[in-house]
């Protein structure tokens, strides 16, 4: 999927399902998996990405309910930053922010 795919996706997508961590036993590096629907009924069409190495991770306002990131982003960042190739966030509310190398989508 390319990124212009995967940004359409997003939009399309706001109803968080699921996120997950974990850890690269060997490189000690951050993976981040999170499934979104249409809505949250867990029978509807899903989208499940999976961002690797991910660093500088902040999440605001979540719980409480059903939470919704109503226009995630993602950007190519040339920061020059190792290993940093792309930015994750949330347009409207700013509930979610993070960098990562590369992602797949499931």
């Amino acid at each position: 999927m390319t990124l212009r795919e995967l940004n359409e996706a997003l939009i399309e997508h706001n109803c968080v399902l699921n996120i997950a961590i974990d850890i690269e036993k060997n490189s000690l590096k951050y993976n981040l998996m999170i499934s979104l629907g249409h809505s949250e009924e867990f029978k509807d069409d899903k989208l499940i990405v999976y961002f690797y190495d991910i660093s500088q991770l902040e999440i605001k306002n979540f719980g409480g309910g059903l939470v919704q990131f109503m226009h995630l982003k993602v950007d190519e960042e040339n920061s020059g930053l190792d290993r940093v190739n792309y930015a994750l966030q949330d347009l409207e509310d700013n509930k979610v922010f993070f960098y990562f190398e590369s992602f797949d989508v499931l």
